[in-house]
């Protein structure tokens, strides 16, 4: 869950309705995909993803689009 208000996404254990953790990320993150592997995460505002592995859930990497970019979501192909 992206909480564009702080910055942050949080993780969430579906099986059991708990939080796992929360990561901050860039400024105002608004779409989220994840493969086994990976949580991808845009930020609107600073026009960047997020990559954070989603077995330690620390960031991994940060890409910079420019500042036209302005991503509202994730798409993997």
């Amino acid at each position: 869950m992206t909480g564009a208000n702080d910055d942050t996404v949080t993780v969430i254990d579906a099986a059991h309705n708990t939080v796992l953790r929360t990561v901050r990320v860039n400024h105002v993150p608004t779409g989220i995909t994840a493969t086994n592997s990976t949580i991808w995460v845009s930020a609107n505002a600073s026009s960047a993803v997020d990559a954070i592995d989603a077995r330690t859930l620390k960031i991994v990497a940060r890409t910079s689009l420019g500042l036209s970019a302005e991503p509202s979501g994730v798409a993997l192909a």
